[in-house]
């Protein structure tokens, strides 16, 4: 995948993110870990001033492991791709160099 290409997907992101999954395609598997993820992440967006702190603790927990989860999930499509990578980046993150590593090796294998 050249330069463009990532950045093109990267610009789309929020918009792959946000589609309703297409019917027979990609991984049952991703698109769980995906799904899973989203709700921890909607949960900690949910949280209020409110919130004690055990059930922040709780939902932080959550967050973690659905976030590892996805982290580890192998893209079978440019789709799924640009979701995780979107994932990954998201709000000014930085993955660590293993991290970015397999995505490059994923973006490699799934690329056209």
């Amino acid at each position: 995948m050249d330069r463009r290409t990532l950045i093109t997907a990267a610009a789309l992101a929020p918009v792959a993110i946000a589609a309703p999954a297409v019917a027979g395609t990609g991984s049952p598997a991703f698109q769980m870990a995906l799904s899973n993820y989203m709700e921890a992440f909607g949960a900690i967006g949910a949280m209020t001033s409110d919130t004690s702190e055990e059930e922040e603790d709780r939902l932080n927990e959550i967050y973690l492991a659905r976030f590892q989860e996805m982290n580890e999930a192998t893209p079978t499509t440019p789709r799924e791709f640009v979701q995780k990578f979107h994932m990954l980046w998201m709000d000014g993150g930085y993955p660590q160099p293993e991290t970015i590593a397999k995505m490059l090796a994923d973006a490699k294998r799934i690329a056209p």
